[in-house]
């Protein structure tokens, strides 16, 4: 999963938000769990020293529909 593979390229923790519902962006059980389909709002959140840099690539990648398009 690219979100996940990309997500773990950096120290910081990072979080995928849904509704109620939080996960660990780099563990690809978790966010199958979040069963976010297309259209489904989500937050990306990260703390750490390269938080910045994560949160915008992963944006990008959300942004190109993972470079499927």
């Amino acid at each position: 999963m690219q979100f996940v593979e990309l997500a773990a390229k950096y120290s910081s923790k990072i979080n995928l938000i849904r509704g109620d519902k939080v996960a660990d962006a780099k563990s690809i059980m978790e966010v199958l769990m979040l069963a976010a389909e297309k259209g489904s709002d989500l937050i990306i959140r990260a703390s750490g020293g390269d938080a910045g840099a994560a949160v915008e690539a992963l944006m990008q990648l959300v942004a190109s529909k993972f470079d499927e398009e």
